[in-house]
């Protein structure tokens, strides 16, 4: 893996954990597009752009795309209550 695989914002779900062992499978990992650093959700933290190189040797993801499903979800509902709110369909 290599940290330009990566792209900003979007979430990826760990498949393989890294050879060091910072990253574990079933992690849940975002590259923030804003420094370049990687968050962490089970960490509760993040990777310095300087160290990820070889945090992230040997790992294995997939984009999370049950997130995006629910998130998808969340999005069209408040979309259906602006509308029934203003009475306007907004997008």
């Amino acid at each position: 893996m290599n940290i330009i695989d990566l792209l900003p914002a979007v979430k990826y779900i760990v498949t393989k954990g890294s050879d060091d062992g910072t990253f574990s499978k079933g992690d849940h990992i975002v590259r923030d597009p804003a420094d370049g650093v990687i968050v962490c959700q089970e960490a509760s933290g993040w990777i310095d752009k300087e160290y990820i190189e070889d945090s992230i040797k040997g790992m294995e993801v997939k984009i999370d795309i049950e997130w995006a499903k629910k998130r998808a979800d969340e999005l069209r509902d408040e979309v259906l209550h602006l509308d029934k709110v203003y009475g306007v369909l907004v997008i």
